[in-house]
This record gives C-alpha cells, structure tokens and sequence, in this order.
C-alpha cells in the first residue's frame, strides 16, 4: 500500500512539473509571435526610468518598489535565460540583478547588449555565496573564478513580470 502511493505521489509531482514547464515553454511562444520582443506580460514602457533612478531609500521602507526601468542587458543565464544582470546606460557600475516572476519566462541566451524595459518589483538583498557561486557557473565562469567567491554581497535586484527588447 505505501508502494502505491509512494507511485501515485510521484507521478503527481512528475505531472505536475511537466505541466508547469509546458506552461512556461507556451507562454514564451504564444508572447514571441503575438509581440517579438516581448517576454512575460505586456505593459507600457513610455514612462519607463533608467536602473540608476531606483531608490534605495523607497526599497528600503517598503521592502520593495514596484517600477517600470530601462537599462542595457550585461549578462544573461547561459543554461536556459532563466535570470539576467542589466546596468544602466550612464553607468555600468550599478548592475541590477534580474529573475522573472514564478520562472513563467525566460529570455534569449544571446540578449547581452540589448536594450530593455521592464515591469515589475525592485529590491535589495544579501545574497549569499553558494547563490554567487551558482550564478557565476551559469555565466560560464571557470571552477577556479567561481572557487574565488568567498563573501556574501548586498544586491540589488529586479523581479520581472515583463521584458521588452526596445532597440
């Protein structure tokens, strides 16, 4: 009887994760073709700041900042697109680091260099190592670079509901 429904659980589970990732995998289509450019949900960009107009001092009240941001792609997720870093025009020091919300997007590989607005919550946070480690394996850098991380780093970040290719 446990052996049942041992089986049944984990085919529930298997299901489960096929459907969320065929969910996903329609999203991204049904988004390209109905809007090329678009990843996640649509919004309006016309009132959209650059990443340097983010305020620490509204996150830091609230927890959060609900934005609509501008900025140039840095570095993208080389494994599936699932996350991104993107840094304003006027500055490349200020890097946002940028997930998408519930992973019901991703973006392209290749979009290092694009231009791009994006809807959604801006925050802050201390990542720590073995989350810097994992990022920096995922960029494609080398076991002995990613050995060299060794400290947890206060970010900030970007939780995306949508992002538009703008150049």
């Amino acid at each position: 009887m446990k052996r049942l429904w041992f089986l049944g659980v984990f085919a529930i589970s298997i299901f489960a994760c096929t459907n969320e990732q065929q969910g996903a995998a329609e999203q991204n289509e049904s988004t390209e073709v109905d809007n090329p450019g678009l990843y996640g949900e649509d919004f309006s960009d016309e009132k959209a700041e650059d990443i340097l107009n983010i305020d620490a001092s509204q996150i830091a009240e609230s927890d959060s900042l609900d934005a609509v941001v501008y900025g140039v792609v840095k570095e993208v997720c080389q494994v599936k697109g699932c996350w991104m870093t993107v840094v304003s025009e006027l500055d490349t020091s200020q890097v946002i680091n940028v997930r998408f919300r519930d992973y019901g997007f991703f973006v392209p590989k290749d979009l290092s260099g694009a231009k791009i607005a994006m809807n959604g919550k801006a925050f802050s946070e201390m990542t720590p190592v073995d989350e810097l480690r994992h990022y920096a394996e995922d960029a494609g850098l080398s076991p002995e670079e990613v050995e060299q991380i060794t400290e947890p780093e206060y970010q900030l970040k970007f939780y995306a509901s949508g992002v538009k290719v703008t150049n």
